[in-house]
């Protein structure tokens, strides 16, 4: 009696290890435990052609920021502008669940986004509900910077954070979207 009752204990903690994934449903994005990832390559595959016109430079990192302060992986990509006054890019970070825990913190990437999005509206930022093929996602427009658009999103073990600077909203939209589809695919 007593090896049938450890036996069905056993398999219920199995039976319960088994589903977990089941149950935590979108924390399993493939990408969540990498350190090291080229959003340039992810990007140039598909994600430029839907800002609709061909980049006049692409580059690693954030604008402005030496190489040795950036601590995630970042692509810069420079569009021309309409004038001589108008420039226009688009900037993606992309940080993983690994890469908020290489930081030290226990944070994940839900907890990441909210507060993010809870700090944009305590300093006077307006934010808005962002749907596309992630988890959780946000728009915010900064105070003062009319020609930025701004979209945070949670993808389940990934937050993707844009700038955009005179381009349309739709087209960062459909730019976001394929680049949180590209870094699903290109990682299996």
């Amino acid at each position: 009696m007593r090896y049938k009752s450890l036996g069905i204990g056993l398999s219920a903690v199995l039976l319960i290890l088994l589903g977990m994934p089941l149950w935590q449903g979108w924390r399993a994005h493939p990408m969540a435990s990498a350190v090291q990832v080229d959003v340039c390559a992810m990007l140039r595959d598909g994600a430029v052609n839907e800002l609709l016109e061909a980049p006049t430079r692409i580059e690693a990192g954030m604008p402005g920021m030496a190489s040795s302060a950036q601590s995630d992986p970042a692509c810069h990509i420079e569009l021309a502008g309409d004038d001589a006054n108008a420039a226009r890019s688009v900037t993606a970070v992309l940080i993983t669940d690994a890469g908020l825990a290489r930081r030290g913190g226990r944070q994940r990437s839900e907890r990441f986004v909210a507060t993010w999005v809870a700090e944009a509206k305590a300093s006077g930022s307006s934010t808005r509900e962002a749907s596309g093929p992630w988890r959780h996602g946000a728009w915010i427009d900064v105070p003062g910077r009319m020609a930025v658009t701004q979209l945070l999103l949670d993808d389940a073990g990934v937050v993707w954070w844009f700038q955009a600077e005179g381009v349309e909203q739709a087209r960062m939209a459909a730019f976001a979207a394929t680049a949180a589809r590209a870094a699903r695919q290109i990682s299996r």
